[in-house]
């Protein structure tokens, strides 16, 4: 399965169309990127599927663009009982995305937080450490994707069965651009890098 770190695949992606992000957004689509949150930006209103008791919380991810906070409930399925949410995502353009995650901190975070995403080839299962970092983007893979609605991602206590807590914060989705527009992309940074190039040349004669 094709990897690509989210820096390199950012700066291809501006390079070959550019990225509108705006912090304040609660879904920022466009032809590269998709940035969507648990929560308005807004108005703080839970925005994902709920199933169970979450409660909101001034605490995010200092990474994600999310301004007023995240959602978190609890890991101990046998006493708590199922709690899911699901982000919908429309896809503005068929093809390979690579997905992130994100989360802030808490001490009482768990491992083995079960991520299912739903795309083209049918819904993926991802378990993801809570515990071990926070505050970056975490990769959950990459997946090819139908253009429009039907994809999605549901974050869930299932996997797990300890005391503690779960946070669902921002998703993240970078289109993976194909071969021939790698081609072309460096293509043109060749022309800019000779342009360059040759005026350094012009100033010194």
């Amino acid at each position: 399965m094709k990897r690509i770190s989210i820096r390199k695949s950012f700066l291809l992606a501006s390079l070959a169309g550019g990225i509108a992000v705006s912090a304040s957004a609660n879904h920022v689509p466009s032809e590269n990127l998709i940035l969507l949150h648990s929560r308005s930006n807004t108005d703080g209103s839970i925005i994902v599927d709920l199933e169970g008791t979450f409660t909101s919380s001034t605490g995010r991810s200092t990474v994600g663009g999310n301004e007023i906070g995240s959602i978190l409930s609890s890991t101990f399925f046998s006493v708590a009982g199922l709690k899911a949410a699901t982000f919908h995502i429309d896809i503005p353009t068929a093809g390979e995305w690579e997905v992130f995650v994100t989360w802030g901190t808490r001490a009482d975070h768990r491992a083995g937080i079960k991520h299912t995403v739903t795309h083209a080839g049918g819904a993926t299962e991802v378990f993801v450490d809570q515990s071990a970092t926070s505050n970056e983007w975490v990769s959950l893979g990459s997946f090819m994707f139908n253009e429009g609605s039907g994809s999605s991602l549901r974050v869930d206590n299932t996997n797990n069965d300890l005391s503690g807590s779960f946070s669902v914060d921002s998703l993240r989705l970078e289109l993976i651009p194909e071969p021939s527009t790698y081609a072309a992309i460096f293509g043109a940074l060749a022309l800019v890098g000779a342009a360059v190039y040759r005026r350094r040349l012009n100033a010194k004669s």
